[in-house]
């Protein structure tokens, strides 16, 4: 079934939508689909607040190069509705199980990346982590949350703690539209903005449920296993501070021969070559969403992890 958006509320002339069992309650999952059917597959999964438009500049991109390139919307970010319910907590744990729910709906057979944008490299990191999805074959992580607290989230114990009161606050009638303009407001500092005011108060609830203990093992698990994966970072981005991002590299003992620069002129320092399957993509520019500012580029740094991928027999 497809579900058709206005030209004003879609980046593509419509979205799709299936419908997804996980965690004891049912989802109908919002989601575009690019490309060929028959190519290359890569998952994309974005942060918070925000929905599958934070990828919309690669959509042209992956289509000329053959990849199909499936964005998710998660629940309560104003394409997805939340379950009856509500069982949905905005966790990293729940958002990768609707994920690995969604990928099993979707019968794919393989998935050549699973991409990760900012607070979803927490989520990706978890599903790649589940020995039921190997038919992922490696993660990437864009401008991805990391081992510590970045800027938004300091001080923790007061950001930790503030989120889950203005969440619950929020569910008081009246005082709602209060709450939810301190919300608009407090992610308009950091140039934030979720689809609905609701997307805003629950995104700053999943403050409450991060877990950098957790991630801390995934990534111990992803170094042990040797599993391929993607970085690509910022020299200025202004919500992940640069040694969150330059910790993640460290924790994965990625070797500075597997590291590529690129300027402000999109131009290399060096090229990696298809037997380095961990690697590392930094720009000096491009804020919190290089692939904004450099669409093609990026494109092409996921473009070649796949070819490596796949003149890897193995994988």
């Amino acid at each position: 079934m497809t579900k058709v958006y206005s030209a004003t509320d879609s980046f593509i002339s419509d979205l799709k939508h299936i419908e997804v069992t996980s965690l004891g309650a049912v989802f109908d999952m919002v989601y575009a689909d690019i490309g060929p059917r028959d190519g290359p597959v890569i998952i994309g999964v974005h942060g918070t607040p925000a929905t599958y438009k934070t990828f919309f500049s690669l959509f042209e991109y992956f289509s000329k190069a053959g990849i199909r390139f499936i964005a998710v919307n998660m629940p309560g970010m104003g394409y997805t509705e939340l379950d009856k319910g509500k069982t949905f907590d905005f966790s990293p744990t729940h958002k990768a199980e609707v994920v690995k729910a969604f990928i099993k709906a979707m019968k794919l057979q393989r998935v050549d990346i699973l991409l990760g944008h900012s607070l979803a490299s927490h989520t990706c990191s978890h599903i790649v982590h589940d020995p039921s999805m190997n038919m992922v074959k490696s993660v990437a992580f864009l401008s991805g949350a990391g081992l510590v607290p970045h800027r938004p989230l300091r001080p923790v114990p007061i950001i930790k703690y503030m989120s889950c009161l203005i969440y619950n606050l929020y569910q008081i009638p009246l005082l709602c539209i209060l709450i939810g303009w301190l919300a608009n407001w407090l992610y308009s500092l950091f140039g934030l903005r979720g689809r609905t005011v609701e997307s805003n108060v629950y995104s700053m609830y999943e403050a409450f449920k991060i877990d950098f203990k957790l991630f801390n093992s995934h990534l111990s698990d992803i170094t042990r296993r040797n599993f391929p994966l993607l970085m690509i970072y910022t020299m200025d981005d202004p919500i992940i501070d640069l040694h969150v991002s330059e910790g993640i590299v460290e924790k994965l003992q990625i070797p500075d021969s597997n590291i590529i620069k690129c300027n402000t002129q999109g131009v290399f320092n060096s090229q990696l070559t298809d037997d380095q399957l961990h690697r590392v993509v930094v720009f000096e520019g491009g804020h919190h969403r290089p692939q904004w500012k450099y669409p093609e580029i990026v494109c092409e740094q996921l473009k070649s992890m796949v070819l490596a991928l796949r003149t890897t027999s193995k994988l």
